[in-house]
């Protein structure tokens, strides 16, 4: 096939002449043709068309000096320069996909419930690893990430799905082509990961009508399990040029070239037609340069230089030959047969994280609404100020104080009848408990108030009789003994407040402390007494006697 620009600039009085080879996207028959290729001989190559084709090629073109432009490839490995110093590509690379991909969970702030699926292969494993790496610098946080083979059966994945469901992710990343995201997403429904609550983000392998399609058949249950689905593809045809591409290819006998006749095209078409713009563009300026010998290096050197407007857009690469990233954001709407672009991302943007958007998302429930991912679980709360037992049934609309400090509101429902006072009013311990605390604290306190009123009377007895005017019957049994025994019992009965009210580390632990000061007291009365008469008795026909001061003393 010859190639003349109609462009005059470009190369002027010259022809490129097109040898095709069919690869049949396996490494051996991409080493076999690249083989031919070279006994031609052959300045440049267009293709391959798959990663690992292009992967075998490329390490053969290096040893054979000879400049490579892939229209499709898309593995990150294939940017090692060392590896590959003559390897160039019209798309952008998976690295540069994983990290639109972060960037586009970070716009919307799903950083927290995401997880991650690929196929075992480069294309998947790759994808995911560089969507990862961006997204620790993004914070965003990958809850599980699981693989299954290439062409698996949709009863290979069980574990797979289910681990994507424990995760309780909200948000999930797939890295796969079109015929095993189908399989997986024959699956969603059945592990309840998709929904109103739930977003899908596809890369350019998956964001395909390919996976809901079969030949002019629209599969239902795929079509309707990617509703919403977000992707990403390398910016296609746009802009001026392909516009004046499609009239001309309107016009085409489709007998002669295949798939003309009509405005639709292959994705990768225009990429694969800026691939020979640009080998014309390279050799336009080595010849303006009056190179005396034009090798594979100055080809490849020229190759990487070139920055033009194509059928693709803006054209320009970066040192290794990878091309200056530009991604289409596109998404499945309910209505429609096919994606939608709605906007691009690029390197080159940095408001927005890259993105301009020309339309809004439309996500699964079918309205451009950004869904609340932050889905908790609903919980009952008692309302110390309503005093009632209310719901909320977001899980986050109310937030629960512990009853530690003064006059909390809303608290956890497990302390309704827990025995103890929490709220102020004591309304989470009312008449509504089987027993009503409320009536038992109320009489409790009650009659304990009582009793303490009784202590200062009994104190007051004591002084008066026992001390000031020293009657024999309160003499014999000891002012002093009466006293403590009084002091034991006015603390005793005041400790029982102590158990009245919220629970806190500082009550719990001394509750028990001043209970225990009334008891030793109490104890400790009894035991002087006790060891008194043991003295006075001890020798009979001795009168022995123990002071006041002796007995406070012990």
């Amino acid at each position: 096939m010859l190639f003349r620009s109609a462009d005059p600039t470009l190369m002027p009085q010259s022809t490129m002449t097109m040898i095709t080879y069919n690869t049949n996207t396996t490494q051996t028959a991409g080493l076999s043709a690249l083989l031919e290729a070279v006994e031609v001989p052959t300045l440049g190559i267009v293709g391959a068309a798959s990663s690992s084709v292009s992967n075998i090629i490329a390490i053969a073109s290096g040893v054979f000096l000879m400049p490579q432009i892939s229209y499709s490839s898309t593995s990150s490995s294939l940017s090692d320069d060392a590896s590959f110093p003559f390897f160039n590509r019209m798309v952008p690379p998976d690295s540069k996909q994983g990290a639109a991909l972060a960037s586009l969970v970070a716009f919307y702030n799903w950083r927290p419930y995401v997880a991650a699926i690929s196929t075992a292969d480069e294309y998947g494993v790759g994808g995911i690893s560089e969507f990862i790496d961006a997204g620790e610098l993004l914070r965003i946080n990958v809850l599980s990430y699981q693989q299954f083979l290439t062409g698996s059966e949709e009863d290979d994945i069980d574990v797979e799905m289910r681990e994507l469901s424990n995760s309780e992710a909200r948000v999930f990343v797939a890295f796969m082509l079109a015929g095993d995201a189908r399989t997986m997403f024959s699956r969603v429904k059945e592990f309840d990961i998709i929904g109103d609550q739930y977003v899908w983000f596809c890369s350019d392998g998956c964001a395909q009508t390919s996976v809901y399609t079969e030949g002019e058949e629209i599969l239902g249950n795929i079509r309707s399990a990617t509703r919403g689905l977000i992707g990403f593809t390398p910016s296609g045809g746009t802009g001026p040029l392909f516009e004046e591409f499609l009239d001309q290819w309107e016009t085409l006998d489709p007998n002669e070239f295949a798939g003309a006749g009509d405005r639709t095209i292959n994705l990768f078409a225009p990429h694969a037609y800026d691939c020979f713009y640009t080998y014309a563009h390279a050799f336009t300026q080595l010849c303006n340069e009056e190179a005396n010998n034009i090798t594979a290096s100055t080809i490849n050197r020229a190759v990487r230089q070139q920055a033009f407007v194509g059928l693709t857009g803006d054209i320009s690469f970066e040192s290794n030959g990878d091309r200056i990233a530009l991604y289409n954001v596109v998404n499945l709407r309910n209505n429609d047969e096919t994606f939608t672009n709605v906007g691009t991302w690029d390197t080159v943007r940095t408001d927005a994280f890259g993105f301009d958007f020309d339309k809004r998302i439309q996500f699964f429930d079918g309205t451009t609404n950004v869904p609340d991912l932050d889905v908790r679980t609903p919980f009952d709360y008692w309302s110390c100020h309503n005093k009632e037992k209310r719901s909320d049934p977001t899980g986050k609309t109310i937030s629960l104080t512990t009853p530690d400090g003064d006059d909390p509101n809303n608290i956890s429902s497990h302390y309704i009848c827990d025995q103890f006072i929490d709220c102020d009013n004591m309304s989470d311990e009312g008449f509504d408990c089987a027993p009503s605390y409320v009536a038992t604290f109320i009489a409790f306190g009650i009659l304990t108030g009582l009793f303490i009123l009784t202590i200062p009377i009994f104190i007051i007895f004591v002084i008066v009789f026992g001390i000031i005017l020293k009657r024999k019957r309160v003499r014999v049994q000891s002012p002093i003994f009466l006293l403590g025994m009084c002091f034991a019992a006015f603390l005793g009965y005041c400790s029982t407040y102590s158990w009245y009210g919220k629970p806190h580390p500082v009550a719990c632990f001394f509750q028990p402390w001043l209970l225990g000061i009334a008891v030793n007291l109490l104890v400790a009365s009894l035991a002087a007494k006790t060891f008194r008469i043991w003295r006075i008795f001890k020798s009979p026909m001795k009168r022995k006697r123990i002071s006041d001061l002796s007995l406070m003393v012990l």
